[in-house]
């Protein structure tokens, strides 16, 4: 996918936000000289939704001393190391509200604030790396995107409208992505929604001084608080992970075409200024 000239692309609904067409950049690939070897892109996130449907393992992937770290798509090292983590907060929560120890029952309710703390800020975190992965390959790449939490991905202000005096619109990094896939339904009316859930979480309850609040109370019910709500965080954690590794999928379908044909249609890239 070539990248186009910069220009916004609308919806008739104008509560969304605008698209941008993009392309890919040469960073979207591994390199051989000028012939495309490689995807630098993993599929977290269709590997994350196998493993919590019991149907596959995810991938750990640690930096190859050998390898030259500017050549390797950055959130490919950082979305797997929050996947494993996730994952150990999960595992983790199911030891928990399947064990019989006898215990304290406030000390039981800590356990269980701070397990379900860890759930609701990893799946928050791990969206955002496993989302910048799929972005760092594009055009639409910014060093400004680096420090941005999950909200700003879903909309944020057009940049390119400041001082122009027109009446600034929203412009949404992610549903770009989809944009070029059609998929700017299942991701706009669907995911978004999720997403934005997954954000206020993890503001409200995981991140800053807010938390949930001790409740003395039997430590089988303890337990039985934290089944529940894992189970519906992690039930919406498998629903989000559809939609992004349909896109995951996609992109990497894409460029696969591309390293199969083993030519080079993208223009060489760096970093763009922000």
């Amino acid at each position: 996918m070539a990248a186009k000239k910069e220009e916004h692309v609308g919806h008739s609904d104008t509560n969304l936000a605008y698209h941008v067409p993009w392309g890919f950049r040469r960073e979207a690939l591994f390199w051989e000289g000028d012939i495309p070897v490689g995807v630098n892109i993993h599929p977290f996130a269709g590997e994350l939704r196998g493993w919590l449907r019991q149907n596959g393992a995810f991938t750990l992937i640690a930096p190859d001393p050998g390898a030259h770290p500017e050549e390797v798509n950055p959130y490919t090292y950082q979305t797997s190391v929050l996947t494993a983590i996730l994952a150990r907060s999960i595992d983790a929560a199911y030891e928990f509200w399947t064990r019989s120890l006898d215990e304290p029952q406030l000390e039981a309710d800590v356990e269980r604030i701070r397990l379900y703390n860890e759930q609701i800020l990893y799946i928050a975190r791990f969206c955002e790396a496993s989302i910048k992965q799929l972005l760092f390959a594009t055009s639409i790449w910014k060093p400004r995107l680096a420090t941005s939490t999950l909200a700003p991905l879903l909309s944020t202000e057009c940049l390119g409208c400041k001082g122009s005096g027109k009446k600034r619109h929203m412009v949404s990094y992610l549903g770009s992505l989809a944009h070029a896939y059609h998929l700017c339904i299942p991701f706009e009316q669907c995911l978004f929604e999720h997403l934005k859930l997954v954000g206020r979480r993890r503001n409200i309850e995981a991140a800053h001084s807010e938390t949930q609040l001790l409740v003395d109370r039997p430590v089988p019910e303890t337990r039985k608080k934290l089944e529940e709500d894992s189970i519906a965080a992690g039930t919406e954690l498998v629903h989000m992970l559809e939609h992004i590794s349909d896109l995951e999928h996609l992109m990497i379908q894409e460029l696969t075409g591309i390293v199969l044909r083993g030519h080079n249609p993208l223009p060489a890239s760096s970093v763009p200024s922000a």
